[in-house]
């Protein structure tokens, strides 16, 4: 049995155990901060998932936490208190935020510097929640999905029948296109030795039908593509994704503590792409190194402030394919740029408006092996540019060089 002063020694100390506990849970629980603390209200469109009982910071300074989370139709708004001789500015904000990209959420107080007036207790606070992973993940998905949509649309269009046949038909006529020009270039070597007039003539008159004949193909495949691509839904779809693009810009702005962006130029893009044009033009380029002739077809997207250009081409295989998918924007009234793909390789190419009828271009691709293509163009029309080209070779001498000839089915387009 213990002795009367061990059976006081065991009882203070288990007094004192539990008046240290009870101080602990009322300091735990924010008893003494609701008795004395000054209550004011947080007023927000979302809250991100800040929990009752969170932490308060003004200034970086914990001054006290949340008491109530109230949700209501227009907003949800929560109640929160902090410690006595805190003074907040009249019109502050808040933000829900939190310790890295995954820590606990906190209420950030964001004071109003331009004023001496302080709140009163009970003052409403409007304010905004910061993002997480979470929200980029969602964002990331649903453009995802309206990207696969579009891309969807273009697969339709030429995995179609009635765009394989028109690319049959313009790359036959190319190919006509090209053998009467060889004809025609020689007939005009005779012209010196014999009157050839009505031959030629002809051969002209079956140049220009061919020339017909393509554009009547490539303006099928154009209708092809407004028809598929330009549809409302996708139209809905390519808004969409410019406006949860401008959100997630919204969202990495607020994570990094910038002001929230402007989507006007996302809102602008969308209404190019309604507007959008096309200008188809084949060529043709005669090596006089190589002695061989290589057929090109490209189709220009123009979006009035940028444009896209992809081109069909047997430059770099045997066989007419898609080698050229670039994308392209004016820098000045003269300068324009473009980069992407240049025949299968990375790169970047410049064009240069000399005259009213003259352009100069440098394109500049393979990165493993630098090639440069440096272009003379002259408009003798609004249809028609004769061209030479040089280019080198893997040791950069200027080695090869070309003459061609282009066609503007819709006129020229720089």
């Amino acid at each position: 049995m213990l002795s009367n002063r061990s059976a006081f020694v065991v009882g203070l100390i288990s007094f004192a155990m539990v008046i240290a506990i009870s101080i602990l849970l009322i300091w735990k629980s924010g008893i003494a901060l609701r008795v004395k603390g000054v209550e004011y209200v947080a007023r927000m469109e979302s809250i991100g998932g800040l929990l009752n009982g969170a932490e308060v910071r003004y200034r970086g300074l914990k001054v006290g936490r949340i008491t109530k989370i109230s949700p209501n139709p227009e907003d949800i708004r929560a109640f929160f208190r902090i410690k006595q001789g805190i003074e907040i500015p009249l019109d502050s904000r808040v933000k829900v935020t939190f310790d890295g990209l995954i820590g606990e959420k906190y209420l950030l107080i964001l004071p109003n510097e331009s004023t001496n007036e302080m709140a009163a207790h009970g003052a409403i606070f409007d304010g905004e929640a910061a993002v997480g992973i979470a929200d980029f993940v969602e964002v990331g998905t649903e453009n995802l999905n309206h990207l696969k949509d579009i891309l969807n649309s273009f697969r339709s269009i030429f995995t179609s029948d009635d765009v394989r046949v028109s690319m049959k038909k313009a790359i036959l006529s190319l190919e006509s296109i090209t053998k009467n020009l060889e004809k025609l270039s020689g007939d005009l070597n005779k012209i010196s030795e014999n009157n050839q007039l009505n031959t030629i003539q002809m051969q002209v008159k079956d140049l220009m039908d061919n020339l017909y004949s393509t554009s009547s193909a490539i303006n099928k495949i154009s209708e092809k593509v407004n028809t598929n691509i330009m549809s409302d839904q996708n139209v809905t779809n390519i808004s969409d994704t410019f406006n949860n693009l401008a959100q997630l810009s919204d969202q990495m702005n607020q994570l990094f503590g910038s002001d929230s962006s402007d989507a006007s130029g996302a809102l602008n893009t969308v209404r190019g792409l309604s507007k959008m044009k096309l200008y188809p033009n084949g060529s043709f380029m005669h090596s006089i190194e190589n002695i061989q002739t290589t057929t090109y077809l490209d189709l220009i997207m123009d979006f009035q402030d940028y444009y896209v250009l992809t081109g069909v081409t047997d430059r770099s295989s045997d066989t007419l394919k898609l080698q050229n998918l670039q994308y392209g924007r004016p820098l000045t009234d003269r300068l324009s740029a473009r980069v992407g793909l240049f025949y299968e390789k990375p790169g970047l190419a410049m064009n240069y408006l000399v005259m009213e009828n003259m352009d100069l271009g440098l394109e500049i691709y393979d990165i493993n092996k630098v090639k440069l293509d440096f272009y003379t163009y002259l408009l003798f029309n609004k249809n028609i540019s004769g061209f030479m080209n040089v280019k080198n070779n893997t040791d950069h001498n200027w080695n090869d060089y070309s003459i061609g000839i282009k066609y503007y089915f819709s006129g020229f387009k720089r």
